[in-house]
């Protein structure tokens, strides 16, 4: 009996760790309803010299950078594709673990002085397609608890993303010197 418990104190307390996590502020778009992360970025720079930056950035930071973007637009100045990253979410004890695959939609559209970045359509891959946003709805009769990791998961990724690529869009080039 004492042990009964013994585990059943050590456990209560895991569960509550997992419970607690709470929820991010996710950006929905008022007119579709879809979790979108999307920022206009004023820049000093024209916008051949901030497609290539974007070009180098994309070509940096995928693994498969060709096979991401589907949409590559100088004249226009867009740059569209589909992208994933695994969801990794962290349990009560603090070990991360993967949970799935979410798939979203990366779009750059890019004009003399200013940017754009949209992130959005992010999709849970399973047998079928699941909506991230259904995460959101903690009335749902299939809500789930977890789902709170999951969009903290999401919002991390997506913020970590955003930081990687406007760093690299608004990095000054350093002109170098060459006289000797």
């Amino acid at each position: 009996m004492k042990k009964l418990l013994l585990i059943l104190a050590l456990a209560i307390p895991t569960f509550q760790l997992s419970a607690q996590t709470e929820t991010p502020v996710i950006p929905v778009d008022e007119a579709t309803k879809l979790i979108t992360y999307q920022k206009v970025v004023n820049v000093e720079a024209k916008k051949d010299e901030l497609f290539n930056k974007a070009i180098g950035w994309i070509n940096g930071y995928y693994a498969n950078p060709s096979g991401v973007t589907k949409k590559r637009d100088l004249a226009s100045g867009l740059i569209e594709g589909v992208a994933r990253f695994d969801l990794m979410v962290k349990d009560a004890k603090g070990v991360e673990s993967k949970v799935g695959v979410v798939e979203y939609k990366l779009t750059l559209n890019l004009k003399d002085t200013k940017y754009r970045y949209t992130l959005s359509e992010f999709v849970y891959k399973q047998a079928s397609k699941f909506p991230c946003e259904k995460w959101l709805d903690t009335t749902a009769p299939g809500y789930q608890p977890a789902y709170a990791d999951y969009l903290n998961a999401l919002d991390t990724f997506a913020n970590g993303l955003i930081a990687d690529m406007t760093a690299k869009i608004e990095e000054k080039e350093v002109k170098k010197n060459d006289e000797w």
